[in-house]
C-alpha cells in the first residue's frame, strides 16, 4: 500500500465556510471535508509506520510478523479496490484507533494497538469481496471489524476465511462460527457470538447504522478529580494550600498573583512547542 499524504494545504472556501457554518453544505464542500479527512488518516498511518521503521525494536518480533501480515491484506486490498481501503480508513473508529496506537507507548502496549490492524485489513476486504483468509487478534474477549460488526470469543485469536460472497470466522480450533454475506459493499452476518450494527428506526430507505460496538467508536474519557470534600465549622479566612514540598491539591485555592501578569513578547509562549513530526522513510 502507497501511503501518501497530500502535501498541498487545502483552503476552504469563503463560500463554502459559510454554508458550512449555515448547516446548508453543497456535495463539493462535503467532498473537501472528506479529502482533508482522507489526508489525516494518510498522515497518522505515515506517522506509526515511520515510527516502526526508525525503532524495529519498539514491539516483539511476532507482534512485527503479524502486523506485517496484515499490511500486506491491505496492500492487496488496494492494488483491486482502492475504495474499500479508503472508505474503511475514513471510518470514525478508525481515525481514534490511529492516534491512540500512536500515544501508546513501546511494548506491549503499543504491540496491542497494532494488532487492530488486522481487523482494518479484513474489513477493507470483506468490502471489496474476493477471498483470502487472515488471522486476527482479540481484545477483551472480542474481536471488531470496523463498520461491520463484533464477534465474543474466549480464544486468543480467531480465523477469517473469505470466498466470493461469503466469510466464517472460527476460533479455538472449532469448525463452525458466524458466517458473514457479502453483497454490494455492504457486509451482514449471524451465528453464535455475532453482533452486526444496528439500523435506526425510520430509515429503511437509508439504511443508516448505529455503531455503539467498536471500542474505538469514541475517544478516551479523561479521568475526573474527585469531588472536594464541604467544609465543617466555620470556613477560614484562606483555603489551605500544598503541605511543604508536596503537590498542590485540586481543592485549594490558587495562589493570588502579587501583581498584572508580565506581557509576554509572544503568544506562542503559553502554549508548549510541538514535538518535530516523523520523517516519511517509513514502508509504503
Amino acid at each position: 500500500m502507497t501511503v501518501h499524504p497530500a502535501r498541498e494545504t487545502t483552503a476552504v472556501p469563503a463560500a463554502a465556510l459559510a454554508r458550512l457554518a449555515r448547516t446548508r453544505a453543497e456535495p463539493e464542500d462535503l467532498a473537501l471535508l472528506l479529502r482533508g479527512l482522507h489526508s489525516r488518516r494518510l498522515v497518522l498511518l505515515k506517522s506509526l509506520l515511520t515510527r516502526l521503521d526508525r525503532d524495529p525494536g519498539a514491539i516483539p518480533a511476532p507482534a512485527r510478523a503479524l502486523f506485517e501480515r496484515h499490511w500486506r491484506l491491505l496492500e492487496r486490498t488496494e492494488a483491486r479496490h482502492p475504495d474499500a481501503v479508503r472508505d474503511t480508513l475514513d471510518y470514525p473508529a478508525v481515525g481514534n484507533w490511529l492516534a491512540r496506537t500512536l500515544a501508546a507507548e513501546d511494548g506491549p502496549a503499543l504491540a496491542r494497538g497494532l494488532g487492530r490492524l488486522g481487523a482494518v485489513a479484513a474489513a477493507a476486504a470483506l468490502r471489496a469481496g474476493g477471498g483470502f483468509g487472515v488471522t486476527l487478534p482479540a481484545h477483551d474477549g472480542r474481536i471488531t471489524l470496523p463498520g461491520i460488526g463484533t464477534l465474543a470469543v474466549r480464544a486468543p485469536t480467531a480465523r477469517l476465511t473469505a470466498g466470493a460472497r461469503t466469510a466464517r470466522l472460527t476460533a479455538g480450533g472449532h469448525r463452525a462460527g458466524p458466517v458473514l454475506l457479502l453483497a454490494g459493499g455492504r457486509v451482514t452476518g449471524a451465528g453464535p457470538g455475532w453482533r452486526g450494527l444496528r439500523r435506526l428506526p425510520g430509515t429503511a430507505g437509508a439504511a443508516v447504522r448505529l455503531d455503539d460496538l467498536d471500542p474505538y467508536r469514541a475517544r478516551p474519557k479523561a479521568s475526573a478529580a474527585p469531588p472536594c470534600p464541604r467544609p465543617r465549622g466555620p470556613r477560614p479566612a484562606t483555603s489551605p494550600g500544598p503541605a511543604a514540598g508536596g503537590a498542590p491539591s485540586p481543592c485549594s485555592a490558587p495562589p493570588t498573583p502579587a501583581g498584572p501578569p508580565r506581557r509576554r513578547r509572544s503568544s506562542a509562549a503559553w502554549y508548549p512547542s510541538p514535538a518535530p513530526a516523523p520523517t516519511a522513510t517509513g514502508p509504503r
